[in-house]
């Protein structure tokens, strides 16, 4: 049977270029590795161009010999575990046991998607499966052709969307994607070539079919496919948990990228240093809300981000968060109240309003039973009626100069900044909307010289980084027992931290904020469950340490340059160990990792040159880049066979065995 199609648009043509979409196949040719123009698979469809590349698979244009229709067909092609005899169907797959293993898997994850997807037909955004079958050693996938442009051509050749624009992008594909999880499927690879923009106006989700990968790369070196930017942290590991959140996240990295015009700095990179702007230029116009909404969506941590696409959704309509108080209403407008009235609301803030104030001048003189550390060590102020009398009535002059603002949580609300003038002793408000405050965002107090004590409520978890660093004259602080998070740059240059003299300052539920010893065998207390950032580091005395099996979290640049650290014992609490933690340690020689850690960060026991040999748990699945790098004596570690490894992970010389 004679076809004359065009291989670029698979229009009928006879001539050469096509008139319609200008396509060559002598000038356009195809990589090598992709199949030829002309292709013949499953007995029916025919090949044309490739329209792109994923990490898992090839796309072509496609004709459908036996209903005469144009069709997209994804080939499984798993990048780093096959290749392609140039100008054939025939693959070469790089054979040894853990990529055979990698191969199966993944293979079988692609089709059992692609199956799962009949479950959506009904979803008018997404792009539906039509055929699905094996042939030449791998897997393919049929789907509808879409015409149109994908949102990253779009924003390429016309740059950023306004917010308008982006609404009417992004709300369509939200309420789709919320539809698709509720049928039991996850996306896995949102991104701006993955949503089609249509001539009539409509927005198409691609890939749907997307299988979970295990790309294996050759030798020690293997990671997940993940998308640089869009992807979540949970994507790089083999265990990370995807769900719904991780869809959010693309989504959300997604428009950050279409409102801005720059591509997101990636998960892993925002794990070592966050450097995701939002003060950005094509950002200012923005209602807060939609900031809020992008930001909480793009949490690293999964339980503290955005959990679905239905709360996402609310939060990009919702209003810009009110005044924490708002103004008087004048006396002549406010009615008579009522007997027997029911608006308990009004009470309630009543009620709070009361708490707070007196609260203040509670706190004003006893501080309660929270950490409560004075940056004048060994005077203890005294506190009158007169004094509490003045704090309250400064506090009432103050009332209307300043705005606390506040984003979405998982758990209630964040204070992501205030504006105008804060008072010198404040309170800071434990609900907003009838939600707690569970968290202080960051950069949230930065560099605001006007307070000198702070009580952080009761109800937050979380002080996040920079949150109060820069302010110059806060000298008293009440941290609640029920923080379980504090970033270690939250109060960097504060006199309230620069004047803690104990050796170990603890705040919250067990965070170790920071070590004043000089001890060369220290026992870190019990009971202490987080090791911030940097804790330790520089301590060149310390040559022994005791971790108790209290602590679940040790924090990047933990124990960086300890050079006279001898050895490390990982108690099975710990969980998660940041990168750089061990950086430099050169002494150390002997080295016993948790039982419980999946990941070893960036560069953990980066030039420890006297570490020889060095086992890992079966429950590590990755390990990143450099992270035994300078290790000059380390001839040899044991690993899983399923262990993903970044480059020069390991010396050069080093001598991999697996379990």
């Amino acid at each position: 049977m004679e076809v004359n199609r065009c291989f670029g648009c698979m229009e009928e043509t006879k001539v050469c270029p096509c008139p319609k979409c200008g396509y060559d196949p002598k000038k356009q040719k195809s990589p090598d590795y992709a199949l030829r123009p002309g292709a013949i698979l499953n007995g029916k469809y025919m090949v044309g161009k490739m329209l792109g590349q994923g990490g898992f698979g090839i796309t072509y244009v496609g004709w459908d010999l036996a209903l005469e229709r144009k069709v997209a067909i994804k080939e499984y092609f798993p990048a780093g575990q096959v290749s392609r005899y140039p100008g054939t169907v025939a693959l070469q797959w790089y054979s040894n046991a853990q990529s055979d293993a990698a191969r199966q898997s993944g293979m079988e994850m692609f089709l059992k998607e692609a199956r799962k997807m009949s479950r959506v037909d009904g979803v008018g955004q997404v792009v539906h499966v039509r055929d699905l079958f094996q042939e030449n050693n791998t897997a393919y996938i049929v789907m509808d052709y879409v015409e149109g442009e994908t949102l990253k051509s779009r924003l390429t050749n016309n740059g950023p969307l306004s917010w308008k624009e982006a609404k009417d992008v992004f709300l369509p594909a939200i309420d789709a994607m919320e539809k698709v999880h509720k049928a039991g499927l996850i996306h896995r690879d949102l991104s701006p070539d993955n949503l089609m923009l249509t001539p009539e106006g409509d927005v198409k989700i691609l890939d749907l079919g997307a299988a979970k990968d295990l790309s294996v790369n050759t030798g020690i070196s293997s990671m997940q496919v993940a998308k640089c930017g869009f992807s979540p942290m949970e994507q790089y590991t083999q265990q990370g948990g995807s769900g719904p959140w991780s869809d959010v996240y693309a989504m959300a990295a997604t428009m950050y990228y279409a409102l801005t015009g720059v591509l997101p700095q990636s998960a892993v990179d925002r794990l070592n240093e966050d450097n995701l702007h939002w003060d950005l230029p094509q950002l200012q116009d923005l209602p807060e809300n939609v900031i809020c909404a992008l930001q909480n969506a793009m949490v690293l941590r999964i339980k503290g981000r955005t959990q679905t696409m239905a709360e996402f959704a609310a939060q990009l309509k919702a209003v810009i968060v009110p005044k924490l108080i708002p103004e008087p209403e004048p006396e002549s407008a406010k009615p008579e109240p009522k007997r027997g009235s029911r608006n308990v609301m009004s009470l309630m803030i009543a009620a709070g309003i009361l708490v707070i104030v007196i609260a203040a001048v509670a706190i004003s003189s006893t501080w309660g039973n929270n950490v409560s550390l004075s940056a004048n060590k060994g005077e203890e102020k005294e506190t009158s009626i007169a004094d509490n009398s003045e704090v309250a009535k400064e506090a009432t002059e103050l009332k209307e100069s300043y705005t606390i603002r506040f984003g979405e949580n998982k758990t209630g609300k964040t204070i992501t900044r205030f504006e105008g003038k804060l008072p010198a002793e404040i309170v800071l408000p434990w609900e907003s909307d009838g939600s707690l405050v569970t968290r202080i965002g960051a950069n949230a107090f930065k560099d605001c010289t006007d307070v000198s004590s702070i009580v952080i409520p009761d109800s937050v978890t979380r002080i996040e980084s920079n949150a109060f660093s820069g302010c110059t004259n806060l000298t008293r602080v009440s941290i609640p027992d029920g923080v379980e998070e504090i970033d270690s740059s939250a109060f960097e240059g504060t006199p309230w931290l620069d004047n803690q003299t104990d050796e170990f300052v603890i705040c919250g539920d067990g965070v170790l904020l920071k070590y004043n010893g000089t001890k060369s065998d220290v026992v870190i207390p019990s009971g202490t469950k987080k090791i911030v950032a940097g804790v330790f580091s520089g301590c060149t005395s310390l040559s022994s340490i005791s971790i108790p099996d209290s602590v679940t979290v040790i924090g990047d640049s933990a124990f960086y340059g300890c050079t006279s650290l001898l050895s490390v014992t990982i108690p099975d609490s710990v969980t998660f160990v940041g990168s750089k933690a061990w950086y430099g340690c050169s002494s150390l020689i002997s080295v016993t990792i948790s039982d419980n850690i999946s990941t070893i960060g960036e560069k953990t026991f980066f030039g420890c040159t006297k570490l020889s040999s060095v086992t890992i748990p079966e429950t590590v699945s990755w390990i990143r880049e450099g992270a035994f790098s300078g290790c000059t004596r380390l001839t040899v570690v044991t690993i899983s066979k399923m262990c993903l490894c970044q480059e020069n992970t390991f010396p050069s010389t080093c001598k991999i065995k697996y379990y």
